[in-house]
């Protein structure tokens, strides 16, 4: 499935040594805030997947092309991947530790609108109707919406620690979706053959159902009964799927459906457990 090593590998890897390392000299600069920006760097990265899912899966925006793997429709979001949860949510956790002021954010666009360009020169991603403006003009939408996050989960905020937890789940649940489709273990889709780029389309979907089940079970009506409910639906949804042949693979495999549905909901408790220790309590449930 891997490729043996491209050129186009070059940018990629060399943005990728770049941004940990940048995470790392935040983390350490702002130790304090450490838990905090670890919570909002996932949030950032939830919320940058949902853009990915309709720009890219849907709407065909733009297309990576890393040369990782051989397949097309796996390279192509795995050059997402590396965009989505690691340059951009990254950068946000930087403009949001250091408050850039607004000059500040024009300035990190506009280099990230350059590093856009230049990997269009190098053929290493490409354009079908987005544009670099958009680029532009969108990133300092995203780095307010990551400093709101940070305001209004300090304070406590309810609604926004739900819409956190929430986009945590998308992340993780996007990857194992890609992950599976590495394996082979199951396709989403319709009709007869469940091809890679169906299984980017519909798999979402499904991820993001479970998240919102998941999220709100769990605020609710707390970690035990919430847990009871999430994956009770999550087996009634499996069943229904497998059924109707949405999904195809070895989907009907019980027990590791419910060791991926119980190590979701195993990280999530934990993750919510970490918010709370950071935030306070969600305030919803009685435990």
């Amino acid at each position: 499935m891997r490729k043996k090593f491209h050129p186009n590998n070059i940018p990629f890897s060399v943005l990728i040594i770049i941004h940990l390392i940048l995470l790392f000299f935040t983390m350490k600069k702002k130790k304090a805030e450490k838990k905090a920006l670890f919570i909002l760097l996932i949030a950032n990265t939830g919320l940058c997947y949902l853009f990915e899912f309709v720009v890219l899966n849907i709407f065909k925006g733009y297309k990576y092309k890393p040369k990782f793997f051989r397949k097309k429709e796996i390279d192509n979001v795995a050059g997402a991947i590396l965009s989505q949860a690691v340059f951009i949510p990254i950068i946000t956790i930087i403009n949001t530790a250091f408050q850039f002021n607004w000059k500040g954010k024009l300035f990190l666009s506009g280099i990230y609108s350059g590093i856009e360009l230049l990997f269009l020169k190098l053929k290493v991603y490409a354009h079908h109707w987005w544009k670099v403006i958009y680029t532009f003009s969108l990133l300092p939408a995203i780095f307010y919406i990551s400093d709101f996050f940070y305001r209004a989960l300090k304070k406590g905020n309810k609604p926004i620690m739900v819409a956190t937890l929430l986009l945590s789940i998308i992340f993780r649940g996007a990857n194992l979706l890609f992950i599976f489709a590495l394996v082979k273990k199951f396709r989403f889709g319709f009709g007869k053959k469940h091809n890679l780029q169906e299984h980017f389309k519909v798999g979402p979907l499904y991820s993001f159902f479970l998240a919102g089940v998941t999220t709100f079970s769990l605020v609710l009506f707390g970690n035990k009964k919430g847990g009871i409910i999430v994956v009770a639906l999550a087996n009634l949804l499996d069943y229904f799927l497998q059924k109707t042949s949405i999904v195809k693979g070895k989907f009907h495999d019980f027990m590791l459906n419910n060791a991926i549905h119980i190590s979701m909901l195993g990280s999530t408790i934990a993750y919510k457990k970490l918010m709370e220790d950071a935030f306070g309590k969600f305030g919803f449930s009685k435990k």
